[in-house]
């Protein structure tokens, strides 16, 4: 009977422990399996993964050139690691704070340096590489509309890539490409700035954007000719960036393009200018400029010396303006210096044919301009400007034309910023002037001294009709005068009086017995330019 109740008692133990087995069974049994495979999900571990990713401006990951470093309450933490292709370096830390810094290749990038920390709530940092801003300058002259004035302002160059730059008001940067593209320019800002596209010339900057500004960026084509390997000539890019609630952004230069297919570009060589040097420092005469507002302004061309004559062919000749500032621009022979002066020429269809470079034919009309800075206004120079204004924009259709040389109302010169209504006919005459006689010398006791030279010395004069001109010696000299283009021109010395030959010349040998005074004298009714040439010898 004993054996029966311990074989049952058996038996009911071993029926239990089946059924605590069989429970244990069916809910899974042993350790429970993390199946997340984001080791910072699992709240049980003490260590969790930080990131550091290292971008462009782009977005573009960077995976070469670069390594990453943590640091510990400032103390360095294990060995440096390198980038994989995603722009990422990881570690597997415990739980805290940590600080970074980037180990670059490349020295002419850097980051945020300031924003190089890591979290447990944030263990996940995106850097972007930019470039420093550099101390090379570009000086240009942009039109400050409060003051009504131009001033001097140097501008920094920015380079292809991002670069941080400072921002105070309008403030200016230059690009220079260095190979021909369409180029975009925009910036990084938590908040929104003021961007444009402000000119490319220190000698003409604009005073409003000129580009269309669409999501904070605008698009400029740059030529593969507009571009040089010495940089003179190359095309610089005025980029205006305004802000008055933040004093820096990013300023991006991204090539998104190669440039569109380029027409003839050809060397626009002269051929009608002045074989000799001119002279236009005329003795009583001044230079006048056209007035290109006048509408009825009338410039005539004339075959017989090739020239354009103001009113009609027997008026003054028309002059322009090559080694000195006309009231409206700089030199021309100064622009070629720092820029391409441009004509696009269009076909009846409208389609471009070529693009002509005056750059060489302003530049050998320099060599035949006297001290004044001048030459003769020929067919070929007024082409040349024609086309340089409207590829510029200087006058088009009913555009003004806007003054950038210094001056006042009192000198006469036109104030900086003016906008002048012109006729678009007489915009190309900007740059242009004449002379004109005045009254100096016209009466007796106002005479001209001569200089003492030994080798013959030319001077040219205006007269007027009917205007006599004084002239005396500086001291006791034997003079030998020559005067061409002598018609209708009388010279009295010692009451005799001289009239030109049959080749239109008066010459002259005085004595010089006594102190020379002589007096020219225009005999017609109509204005005579007149050469004297002349040598004097100190008795």
């Amino acid at each position: 009977m004993k054996n029966k109740i311990f074989t049952a008692l058996i038996a009911v133990l071993l029926l239990t422990l089946c059924m605590l087995f069989a429970s244990c069974s069916g809910n899974g049994g042993g350790t429970e399996t993390n199946t997340n495979s984001d080791t910072n999900t699992d709240t049980g571990s003490s260590e969790i993964v930080y990131t550091v990713k290292v971008v462009d401006y782009t977005g573009a990951p960077v995976s070469s050139g670069l390594f990453v470093q943590l640091y510990k309450d400032g103390e360095e933490l294990g060995s440096m690691k390198k980038s994989n292709k995603d722009g990422e370096a990881s570690f597997k830390l415990e739980k805290g704070e940590y600080t970074f810094e980037l180990v670059l290749t490349d020295e002419t990038v850097t980051y945020d340096k300031e924003s190089c920390v890591l979290t447990e709530k944030n263990p996940t940092k995106e850097i972007m590489l930019y470039s420093e801003l550099g101390d090379r300058e570009f000086t240009m002259y942009p039109y400050d509309s409060e003051s009504g004035e131009r001033y001097e302002y140097r501008a920094k160059f920015v380079e292809e890539g991002a670069t941080l730059v400072d921002i105070d008001g309008m403030t200016y940067y230059v690009f220079e490409p260095t190979r021909g593209g369409v180029y975009k320019f925009s910036y990084i800002s938590d908040v929104a700035l003021t961007i444009g596209y402000f000119g490319g010339s220190e000698h003409y900057v604009f005073e409003q954007s000129s580009v269309e500004i669409k999501d904070r960026a605008f698009e400029i084509e740059v030529k593969d000719s507009g571009v040089s390997s010495g940089f003179t000539g190359t095309t610089r890019i005025i980029i205006g960036v305004r802000s008055l609630v933040v004093d820096s952004c990013i300023l991006t230069v991204e090539r998104v393009s190669d440039p569109t297919a380029e027409t003839p570009k050809i060397d626009y060589l002269p051929i009608e200018y002045p074989s000799e040097k001119c002279v236009y420092s005329y003795l009583n005469a001044n230079l006048v400029d056209v007035d290109i507002t006048d509408k009825d302004l009338s410039i005539v061309y004339s075959a017989q010396d090739g020239f354009f004559h103001l009113g009609d062919e027997n008026g003054p000749v028309v002059l322009m303006r090559i080694t000195s500032a006309s009231k409206y621009i700089a030199p021309f022979s100064e622009i070629c210096e720092t820029a391409a002066l441009y004509g696009s020429i269009y076909g009846e269809d409208g389609k471009l044919l070529r693009t002509e470079i005056y750059n060489n034919m302003f530049l050998t009309y320099a060599e035949k301009c006297d001290d004044t800075g001048v030459v003769p206004l020929t067919r070929e120079l007024l082409y040349a400007v024609t086309n340089i204004g409207k590829h510029s924009g200087w006058f088009e259709g009913d555009r003004t034309i806007f003054t950038v040389g210094a001056g006042s109302e009192d000198d006469g010169t036109v104030i900086e910023g003016t906008k002048l209504e012109v006729p678009i006919e007489n915009a190309p005459y900007f740059a242009c002037c004449y002379l004109e006689a005045n009254n100096s010398g016209t009466s007796a006791d106002k005479r001209i001294t001569l200089t003492d030279t030994t080798e013959p010395k030319e001077m040219l004069a205006a007269l007027d009709g009917g205007a006599t001109l004084y002239f005396k010696g500086a001291r006791l000299t034997r003079t030998t005068l020559t005067i061409s283009e002598a018609d209708g021109l009388k010279v009295i010395f010692n009451g005799v009086e001289y009239t030109s030959n049959e080749k239109g010349v008066i010459e002259i040998s005085f004595d010089g017995i006594s102190l020379i005074e002589f007096e020219l004298v225009n005999t017609g009714e109509t204005r005579v330019d007149a050469k004297i040439t002349y040598t004097t010898f100190i008795e």
